[in-house]
């Protein structure tokens, strides 16, 4: 399965935000599966633009 969502945010909180989308992907697979959760695996891009991220 492949999805992709799409975040903006000032550059300078942009590290920030990398971190709160991979904790919510934990945190949702262990809502969904409790605390045996498989890792799911997230890749965050940081980029000026969607070109880029590719």
């Amino acid at each position: 399965m492949h999805d992709e969502i799409v975040f903006e945010c000032p550059v300078e909180r942009a590290d920030q935000l990398k971190q709160l989308i991979q904790q919510a992907a934990m945190l949702a697979g262990r809502t969904l599966f409790g605390a045996a959760s498989p890792r799911f695996p997230v890749s965050v891009a940081i980029c000026s633009n969607y070109a880029e991220a590719k």
